[in-house]
């Protein structure tokens, strides 16, 4: 954890700021807002990395593949360049919704490019909320670009609709309430041991074997010991196809980078759900979900566990 100065600034006086009360908690490390310098040798830089942005033409999923994450961020336009401090990725969406599940005044574009008539479901947009942040999350995680980590933005900020920018991810406030396609989808997201698969390809040809990417990292101090597959499931909840299991051990703080075969169905739509069960009872399954032949992101799709 870190103390976090200032948000998106060149103004020097959170510099100031730091210098003076960084002998209050000696146990962190403070950021300086991104665009300033750190002013400590082990301080992180912020970074906020928008695939998402509304200065252009909304993006789709499948853009994921074309950014060379594995360069090093690649850093936002004004953020500090020390490369010889860790990353920090704690801005990266552009999918936010109101806690009513409308789109937010920033991200109303991009819903409406996406969902067409559908926008105005909430059911729509908070599952294409959770899809699209879910996938975005475990794509900057499993290509290692940002040393200093991934962080979420926002669980909780200020939701009113025509007016509301970022959003937060509550249905309830007082009872601490989460959104629960968001809490499902996050919690592979954001594990520990987590498994993505690295393509956003959204056609397949029917009863075709083909290699799917995928990427498993561990992101503990401990080795971690893992079986990974890959299933195709149906609307209904059966599993189509499967891969074969494939066993993994995973280093500390490392990574897999492999494919799995599968026989794509003969249906077009189906859901790839990549499954990765780590061996230690203090990691639980996890899941990279892929929507293949579907209209838009905001169609809803089966959660585990599948009928075999």
């Amino acid at each position: 954890m870190q103390w976090d100065a200032a948000n998106e600034t060149l103004d020097p006086r959170p510099s100031e700021v730091i210098q003076r009360v960084r002998g209050l908690d000696p146990t962190r490390q403070w950021e300086n807002g991104g665009y300033n310098e750190p002013q400590g040798p082990n301080d992180p830089i912020e970074d906020h990395n928008y695939l998402f942005g509304s200065l252009s033409p909304p993006s789709e999923p499948q853009d994921f593949t074309r950014i060379d994450a594995n360069s090093g961020m690649p850093p936002g336009l004004l953020t500090y360049d020390a490369p010889d401090h860790p990353y920090i990725l704690n801005e990266y969406g552009w999918v936010w919704i109101n806690r009513d599940g409308t789109p937010t005044t920033l991200s109303q574009r991009n819903y409406e490019a996406w969902l067409g008539n559908a926008v105005s479901d909430p059911a729509a947009t908070r599952e294409t909320y959770a899809y699209l942040v879910s996938g975005l999350t475990a794509f900057w995680r499993a290509k290692r670009g940002y040393a200093g980590g991934v962080q979420h933005f926002t669980y909780l900020g200020y939701s009113r609709p025509g007016t509301g920018q970022t959003s937060d991810n509550f249905l309830d406030v007082a009872s601490l309430t989460l959104e629960p396609r968001w809490e499902r989808y996050a919690r592979s997201a954001f594990a520990p041991v987590a498994v993505y698969i690295d393509s956003w390809k959204e056609t397949y040809a029917p009863n075709t074997r083909t290699g799917v990417p995928i990427i498993a990292i561990n992101d503990t101090h401990e080795t971690q010991t893992a079986e990974l597959d890959l299933l195709a499931v149906g609307d209904d909840g059966v599993v189509l196809a499967s891969s074969a299991v494939q066993s993994l051990t995973l280093e500390p703080l490392g990574s897999y980078e492999g494919t799995l075969d599968i026989t794509t169905p003969a249906q077009p739509r189906f859901v790839l759900f990549a499954e990765l069960r780590p061996d230690s009872a203090d990691h639980q399954t996890v899941w990279s979900r892929r929507k293949i032949g579907y209209a838009h992101p905001g169609e809803a799709i089966p959660d585990p566990p599948f009928s075999r």
